[in-house]
């Protein structure tokens, strides 16, 4: 079986890709063709937890209860036991190819240890890797994550944008760098550069590289879009309030949902500043490799307006506390509703005797009430009268 694996970089359409093969699994086994489910349902993210490094402080390990190396090798051991079940069910059924996609390889897997480790795992199933990765110019790569910065709580600002990692010395943005270390272990032959600026599209991309026949499957339908520059001035907003009244992080913002059509513009020479500071790792890169340019790895400075907006988004608001105020209380009352309904759902299960539903609600409740605490609105006393039959929400 040969392997097609997708890893990034964020930004280039990676979820549309991912919604649309996760989505067409069983036509696209009909032609032989498996995106499989061990490694992820969607984003197959537990090929870079495996890679990853032991770090105990990582975040991103100890939410999934990896506070040790025995942890890790723990999950590391099932990673493989699953791999393997997946892959010989999918020899089973006639498979002769397999795709996974996950933009976190390019983002967290950059050391040619991490590397060697997913080649490991992968390599003894596959007689053929090949690794595809989507590169466009970094500064339109800066400028379109920053949508991901404010989905995920933080502040989209000119120090962030401009900050000294937002250069060649991160493999993020060196992309010879991280191709180098990559090339390394699966070799220069393995790797296919996609260029973003000519193929922008990578899922039909991707369809046209695997031979699928799409007449019978929905057609690909664009998710996670950039967001407009006014949901990020909202979002700083409402992020500076929380800060400035010590209320901790703020509530999901529901950002996706504001409807806009313009985007974050830096300003065409802030834009050229920082891209400059590229150059020369993209040079290197293009003189030794076939399948990208360096105009390629050059902004459109067409679509950079030359006046941009990224001052009006950073632009203090008079008023932050005011709507960090409004944001927190219909976030408590948001809460408090699920709450109450996972609490009637807890005593439905505890009549009826669906214990495996009494024991989700349970989860739920406590889910709920932990994110109730943070929003400064305890739910102690409302436990104990609420569950007396049922304990539904008892820690």
């Amino acid at each position: 079986m040969k392997l097609a694996l997708h890893i990034g970089t964020a930004r280039t359409g990676t979820t549309t890709l991912q919604t649309w093969f996760s989505a067409n699994r069983a036509g696209l086994a009909d032609q032989g063709i498996c995106y499989p489910t061990s490694p992820g349902v969607k984003n197959h993210r537990r090929l870079m937890i495996y890679a990853f490094d032991t770090v105990v402080s990582e975040s991103m390990l100890t939410n999934l209860g990896i506070r040790s190396e025995s942890d890790h090798e723990a999950f590391r051991s099932k990673t493989r036991e699953d791999l393997a079940h997946e892959i010989a069910l999918s020899q089973e059924m006639g498979h002769h190819t397999w795709i996974m996609s996950s933009e976190l390889l390019h983002s967290r897997i950059a050391k040619p240890s991490m590397i060697n480790r997913l080649n490991a795992l992968l390599k003894p199933h596959f007689s053929q890797i090949t690794v595809y990765l989507h590169l466009r110019p970094q500064v339109d790569l800066l400028v379109s994550n920053a949508s991901q910065t404010a989905r995920n709580g933080a502040q989209v600002n000119r120090a962030d944008l401009t900050r000294h990692g937002v250069s060649a010395v991160s493999n993020f943005y060196n992309y010879n760098n991280f191709v180098t270390n990559w090339e390394g272990v699966f070799g220069a032959q393995n790797l296919r550069l996609v260029p973003y600026r000519r193929i922008p599209d990578i899922t039909g991309f991707m369809i046209d590289e695997l031979l699928i026949d799409t007449s019978r499957l929905p057609p690909v339908v664009s998710v996670n879009p950039s967001l407009d520059w006014q949901a990020l001035a909202l979002s700083n907003a409402v992020q500076t309030g929380f800060a400035k009244l010590g209320l901790g992080k703020a509530p999901g913002l529901f950002l996706d949902e504001m409807k806009g059509s313009e985007r974050l513009q830096l300003g065409r020479a802030l834009a050229q500043e920082l891209q400059a500071r590229f150059d020369d790792c993209n040079t290197k890169l293009s003189q030794r490799r076939s399948d990208i340019t360096f105009e390629e790895l050059t902004p459109d400075w067409s679509q950079h307006d030359e006046i941009g907006n990224l001052d009006i988004v950073e632009a203090p608001c008079l008023f932050a506390p005011q709507v960090a105020l409004v944001m927190r209380r219909l976030a408590q009352d948001n809460a408090m509703e699920r709450w109450r309904r996972h609490i009637a759902e807890g005593r439905l299960a505890a009549v009826t005797g669906d214990m495996a539903a009494l024991d989700a609600a349970k989860r739920a409740a406590k889910d709920v009430a932990a994110e109730l605490e943070a929003l400064g609105r305890s739910v102690a006393g409302d436990l104990e009268a609420a569950n007396t039959d049922a304990g539904v929400g008892q820690k």
